[in-house]
């Protein structure tokens, strides 16, 4: 099965990512963002960031993160394709699947999420160490690498 791209985006923008988020979990508003304890980890403190104005998440403490389809994915432990189902359903559209058996773009969709997820986690990372360590990080990527 195939979802088309463009319905894709039509359920993303049916769906903020902080409504959905509120759904399931209380959230608090904090600054530009919203805060909650993350449900994917054993957490004491408010480490899950949403932002509405970039429609993701991400918690700082275990690093999941990404969009309301990720949220949806991991929260209910359920494929892509039941994630945009259940926020089709949830926004009123009707989800219509075009091709036949199995899907090679879900599949790609799924890891250029993770891949994005897996960016963030980096790039957040490499702000948070201090200087020395940054530097031992750069000149190992710059050998091995090739740069």
């Amino acid at each position: 099965m195939r979802i088309p791209p463009e319905k894709l985006e039509e359920i993303a923008s049916a769906n903020d990512i902080v409504d959905v988020v509120s759904e399931y979990i209380p959230i608090k508003k904090r600054g530009k963002s919203f805060l909650a304890l993350c449900p994917f980890h054993q957490d004491k403190n408010p480490s899950l960031h949403i932002s509405h104005e970039k429609q993701v998440y991400h918690c700082f403490s275990c690093k999941a993160g990404g969009n309301v389809f990720s949220f949806v994915q991991e929260y209910e432990k359920i494929g892509f394709i039941d994630a945009a189902q259940k926020l089709a359903d949830r926004a009123g559209i009707k989800l219509s699947y075009s091709g036949k058996g199995y899907d090679t773009s879900n599949e790609l969709s799924e890891l250029y999420e993770i891949n994005r997820a897996a960016a963030g986690y980096f790039q957040s990372t490499m702000q948070n160490i201090n200087g020395n360590e940054r530097e031992f990080v750069y000149s190992y990527l710059k050998k091995s690498l090739k740069l």
